[in-house]
C-alpha cells in the first residue's frame, strides 16, 4: 500500500509565485498595448512572442495555485 503525501508550498514560495504572477500579468498588458501601437514589424513580432510566453507562464502559475487549494 502506498500513500501519497501532498507537500504544501510555504508562505515564501506562495509569495514569490504571487509576485511573479502580478509582474508577468502587468507585463503582458503593457506588451499588448505596445504591440497595438507599434508600426515596426520586428518589434510587433517580439512583443507578440513575449506576450504568448507570459500567458503560458500565467497559466502554469494559476495551475499551481489551484493545486494548492
Amino acid at each position: 500500500m502506498t500513500t501519497e503525501t501532498k507537500i504544501q508550498l510555504t508562505s515564501t514560495e506562495l509569495g514569490t509565485l504571487w509576485m511573479s504572477y502580478i509582474s508577468v500579468s502587468a507585463r503582458t498588458i503593457i506588451y499588448d498595448l505596445f504591440k497595438d501601437i507599434t508600426i515596426d514589424k520586428d518589434a510587433k513580432n517580439i512583443l507578440t512572442s513575449s506576450n504568448a510566453d507570459g500567458q503560458d507562464f500565467i497559466k502554469k502559475i494559476k495551475k499551481i495555485f489551484k493545486n494548492e487549494i
